[in-house]
């Protein structure tokens, strides 16, 4: 990596004849300056945060900066670090890629996360660097190329994927993956929420890829250097006190970001070219500045590559300027007004990160001559609409005139220009910074329950052997893979889970501060002493699972007078003592019957219970000999079990229905007195246990034998799936049948060639579609197509795979769920009771073309769909497309997009009247087939039919929908 030391003495002018007092006076007067510049450059950089991740840290002597070791910033390091989960790792490159990086001292170490074998991952990796939150700060994060090597040679590192999730507090900044051979480096501006910022590094949903960073550096920006996203900005106006532009109104703008900035371009015009990019000290900000030369993309025609120096800027430490000093020294310029130059960017690289349609650029400008002048900036977007703006204010700084331009625009095109046009003076220009920008997601997880949260994480982590996720805020983006967040905002924390993590000790009381917690389970641990009250207190818990544990003492009260308890599972503890009296009182409108509470297996002898006798004598009185009827009459929902190995159970009379009713072991137990009994029943009831045994064995044999089979099936899949790299998530059978209510007709979303989809609810309430593929042999190979296409895809535009479920031949898909079902039915279903208007019509063909344009030029590989049809273009509640049904879909790889080489497929799949005519005549699969099927789906869209339309027998020149148009002209 390049690091420039303040530029020496350089002579002024060349237009004016030098004297040597003079060219001495420049010299001391340089000299000062440079005395002064570097404490204050020093300073600056005691205000950055720079982390070697990986490696042991060093002070860069050039620019001052001290790097240091990650330790202190990794949430739970020590933890990680002992678990062998954060490991160290050395990045192997070779000498000619070296000379060709910036930091590339730097990303020679690297920190990698690994999965934990047999264990439960965090669900992402945290580093917590204290900032000021009234600041905007530059962010940039390096990431390692794949070949990675493990310090410890142990660890073979070549066995895990490297896709993973890249988070900045609240917000998904991206989808990393690592590439072969070179780093990746990502440049942030944002805007902290509080005190602390969280740069998190997540796992994929199966916790089977390794996350991997080589530097974190945090630097604090001025509010004023980039504003708030969406303002017009130019150079009338106020200079502020950081040497900005701001226009009248604007002032007063606290400049603290809602959206981030993502860096596409820093340019630096009259760079030297050879060099790699190269930080400059006196770049108050340690941004990296590209060397602008000429290439491919960025062309210059008649124009000096660089034009001589222009004297030194002796800008005062005081002065926060935009540009460093040596940047603003060298620049193209034309040799007249009617030589324009032209700057080409594709942003294919950058929105392959994420979509980016709003962008923030910023220009500098030195006037040699200090004449003043006019210079226009004109964009053009390839396909699309074309801006100027004009750049005729000049600013004075230092005695010079500069020009200080900063414009935001919108623009969809991958591919535009930016040209100099109709200028007053030699088109010229120093530097150039382009940034994409996009919302972030300024809340994080509700304050009271964020903070009682992270104490309890704090309580838990030093007392559970297993790790406890505990890292970055608790729900957002990703939550901790033990809790469960409303979807509201800021979001709020709804379930707990730890169970069967070897917790011990004593359980926090801090959880009855969550005041919308639903379900809390801490089953099967070690955890001692007394069961808080504040559990129970929680006003919206409906589950306490606290069974399988050592808890002693007292059966807490309010157990039995919570409005919101349902199930209560107490058993398998040391309680010794139950106050039934709560209980008693709501035997008069039998909600003591509603509440399911299981305490057997407890040594309790100490029971207090007033209306046991009196309880008795009702059942007895008033609902005879059977006790039963008055709990049908509470609907058969609750129970108290006690069971029959405490001292309270002992001895049980047999009209004691009351008693005999608490101390059972199950629900379904017959607490009636019954004493009687003859040979004749015993002997039936012998011959029926007997069938029942052989016949529970034979199915106990049966029930293996299928399991065994599923299990083989199962592995078959994941391991055909693992060779192409893709470990998504597996739901359970049982568990999506409930969701989809038995795959009811009631459920039913719809039937398509490969199957039915249905809507289901899971149990944390979230709303999927699964979508059950036919049974045969070619379904199988869509399925597998699909999983290893989709999964790990994320895109506004494009279904998201939430995962899959394998059973016996069922092939089974889990999606996001789209409310307003299918473009068809939207479109033609009888059903509907809502007509598209043209604004919605218009926003889905945009957002399919949007889908399709990231399939087909920013995926690696590229994938063509094949079946783009109405039916396969779901629409979420706000009418946004999403394309869907990636079964037949193929991969474009490298060899197959060289010029002379063409994708044929190896047998015809889609649906007629969207194949394009290679497609349908010789099998050719290339991106036509999409954009032809795509041309269908827009006239259908348009026209409000479908592409074929049998019923218009009267009119056979117009069935088909391309007919019909040719005759409607």
């Amino acid at each position: 990596m390049e690091r420039r030391s303040p530029h020496p003495c350089i002579g002024g002018k060349k237009r004016f004849p030098l004297a040597r007092s003079i060219f001495l006076t420049a010299c001391v007067t340089f000299l000062v300056l440079y005395s002064l510049l570097v404490p204050a450059l020093s300073q600056q950089a005691a205000d950055f945060i720079s982390i070697d991740c990986g490696g042991e840290g060093f002070k860069d002597v050039a620019t001052k900066i001290e790097w240091l070791p990650d330790e202190k910033y990794l949430d739970s390091g020590d933890v990680l670090e002992k678990g062998f989960v954060a490991v160290p790792a050395t990045v192997t490159l070779d000498n000619d890629t070296l000379k060709t990086l910036a930091n590339a001292d730097l990303v020679q170490t690297a920190r990698v996360f690994l999965p934990r074998v047999n264990k439960i991952s965090p669900s992402k990796y945290c580093y917590v660097v204290g900032v000021r939150n009234t600041t905007n700060y530059l962010v940039r994060v390096m990431f390692p190329p794949r070949n990675l090597t493990a310090n410890d040679p142990s660890i073979d590192l070549s066995r895990y994927t490297s896709r993973f999730y890249f988070t900045v507090d609240s917000t998904l900044i991206a989808t990393i993956e690592l590439a072969p051979v070179l780093p990746k480096t990502v440049e942030l501006v944002v805007t902290p929420l509080d005190k602390n910022m969280y740069i998190c590094f997540a796992p994929l949903e199966d916790r089977s890829s390794m996350p991997a960073v080589s530097t974190i550096e945090l630097r604090p920006l001025p509010i004023e250097l980039y504003l708030e996203g969406r303002q017009e900005i130019q150079t009338a106006g106020i200079i502020n006190g950081w040497g900005d532009v701001v226009p009248p109104q604007a002032i007063g703008n606290t400049g603290l970001r809602t959206s981030y900035l993502i860096t596409v371009s820093r340019l630096n015009f009259g760079g030297n070219i050879s060099l790699p990019p190269i930080r400059y000290p006196s770049d108050r900000h340690d941004r990296l500045w590209y060397p602008a030369g000429f290439n491919d993309t960025i062309q210059l025609s008649a124009i000096n590559a660089t034009r001589t120096p222009i004297y030194p800027l002796m800008i005062a430490p005081d002065n926060n300027w935009d540009f460093p000093v040596e940047v603003l020294e060298t620049a193209w310029e034309g040799r007249n007004p009617n030589l324009n130059f032209t700057v080409a960017f594709n942003l294919t690289g950058s929105r392959s990160l994420r979509p980016i349609t709003t962008f923030y650029l910023g220009m500098i400008l030195v006037d040699p001559d200090d004449s003043g002048g006019a210079q226009n900036v004109y964009l053009k977007a390839a396909g699309g609409s074309e801006i100027s703006w004009a750049v005729d204010a000049p600013l004075a700084l230092e005695g010079r005139i500069l020009y200080n331009f900063k414009q935001t625009f919108n623009v969809d095109s991958n591919f535009f220009t930016f040209s100099s046009l109709n200028a007053t003076i030699p088109p010229r220009i120093n530097a150039f910074e382009l940034l994409g920008e996009f919302e972030a997601n300024t809340k994080r997880t509700t304050p009271e329950d964020g903070s009682n949260i992270t104490d309890i994480a704090k309580n838990l982590r030093q007392r559970i052997d297993i790790l406890v996720d505990t890292s970055g805020d608790p729900c957002l983006p990703i939550p901790w893979n033990w809790i469960v967040c409303s979807t509201e905002s800021p979001p709020r924390i709804t379930q707990i889970n730890i169970s069967s993590k070897g917790a011990n000790g004593k359980i926090p009381s801090d959880f009855g501060n969550l005041d919308q917690l639903t379900v809390l389970d801490f089953s099967n641990n070690t955890l001692t002493g007394e069961l808080p009250e504040s559990l129970a207190s929680i006003t919206t818990l409906r589950e306490l699972r606290l069974q399988h544990n050592n808890f002693t003492g007292a059966v807490p009260i309010k157990v039995w007078t919570s409005d919101s308890l349902e199930t209560v599972d107490l058993s398998d503890n040391q309680f010794n003592t139950l106050d039934l009296s709560a209980w008693c009182n709501g035997i008069g409108d039998l909600s003591a019957f509603k509440r399911k509470v299981n305490l057997t297996n407890n040594p309790i002898k100490n029971v207090t219970f007033p209306c046991a006798d009196d309880l008795s004598n009702l059942w007895i009185k008033t609902y005879g000999e059977n006790p039963l009827d008055l709990i049908s009459a509470a609907g058969d929902s609750g129970f108290i079990l006690l069971g029959n190995n405490n001292a309270y159970c002992e001895n049980t009379g047999n009209k004691e229905y009351a008693k005999r009713y608490v101390c059972r072991t199950s629900q379904f137990e017959n607490f009636l007195n019954n004493n009687s009994s003859d040979s004749k029943k015993v002997i039936i009831i012998s011959v029926v246990c007997g069938v029942l045994v052989l016949l529970m064995a034979c199915i106990l044999l049966f029930g293996l034998w299928r399991t065994w089979k599923r299990t083989k099936e199962l592995h078959t899949i994941q391991e055909a799936l693992a060779r192409q790299d893709v470990r998504p998530p597996f739901f359970k059978y049982d568990q999506l049948k409930t969701a989809c209510g038995d795959f009811s007709e009631e459920n039913k979303l719809g039937q398509g060639a490969f199957g039915s989809v249905y809507k289901a609810v899971l149990p944390d309430k979230t709303v999927v579609a699964v979508k059950i593929l036919e049974q045969t042999e070619q379904n199988i190979t869509d399925f597998l197509n699909e999983m290893v296409l989709i999964t790990g895809i994320k895109h506004k535009h494009l279904i998201q795979l939430k995962g899959c479920c394998v059973r016996d031949r069922k092939r089974i898909l889990v999606y996001e769920y789209a409310e307003n079902k299918n473009l068809a039915d939207a479109l033609w279903s009888p059903e509907r009771t809502y007509g598209l208007n043209w604004d919605q019509r218009f926003k889905i063909c945009l957002g399919v073309a949007k889908g399709l344009a990231y399939l087909h030029e920013e995926l690696q590989p590229r994938i063509i769909h094949r079946d783009i049809k109405a039916q396969n273009i779901l629409l979420d509640k706000n009418w946004e497309a999403k394309v869907a049904d990636f079964g037949l879909a193929l991969p474009v790889k490298e060899q197959a997009s060289t010029p002379g080489s063409t994708l044929v497929a190896s047998r015809i799949g889609g649906t007629l009247g969207y194949f394009s005519p290679e497609y349908a005549t010789a099998g050719k699969v290339t991106e036509k087939l999409d954009v032809f099927s795509f041309g269908i789906l827009v006239l259908e869209i348009l026209a409000g039919r479908k592409c074929i339309d049998l019923s218009l027998t009267y009119a056979p020149d117009q069935i088909y929908l391309k007919d019909w148009v040719r005759c409607s002209k």
